[in-house]
């Protein structure tokens, strides 16, 4: 009885794990890396690979970090856009926008395209019967 609850925690875990590989990134859905952007919140500086930092009053993701400080410009960065001041706000989580959702899984890296030819295990037109007829 053990052995098959085994083979059942390990079929289930295969599924799941062939679920989330499956949800890379689709823009339609919002879909990166197994989880879902679109409809989640994210609180402020929450980064996401090759798109940035997500900006919770602003409600998308930008290079920098939220109130980031450029001691050479002398300025924050908040919402893509730099000021004086750090911006003020109540807002510390949020769910992005629809097209800061579409924007992030576009700025995904592409996987490479495979080239690669299988012929597998062989096809049943090239096998023969070595069977006696009657």
């Amino acid at each position: 009885m053990k052995r098959s609850q085994h083979i059942r925690l390990v079929l289930v875990g295969g599924l799941s794990t062939a679920a989330l590989a499956a949800g890379d990134s689709d823009a339609q859905t919002g879909n990166f890396g197994g989880y879902a952007l679109k409809g989640n919140a994210f609180t402020n500086d929450h980064h996401l690979p090759h798109a940035g930092f997500y900006h919770a009053p602003y409600r998308g993701w930008f290079p920098h970090r939220y109130n980031h400080y450029d001691p050479q410009r002398k300025q924050y960065c908040h919402g893509g856009q730099w000021s004086d001041q750090p911006h003020q706000s109540f807002t510390n989580i949020s769910t992005p926008l629809p097209q800061a959702v579409a924007a992030a899984v576009a700025a995904q890296p592409k996987p490479p395209v495979s080239t690669t030819t299988r012929s597998g295990f062989g096809s049943t037109s090239r096998s023969s019967w070595g069977g006696i007829s009657s």
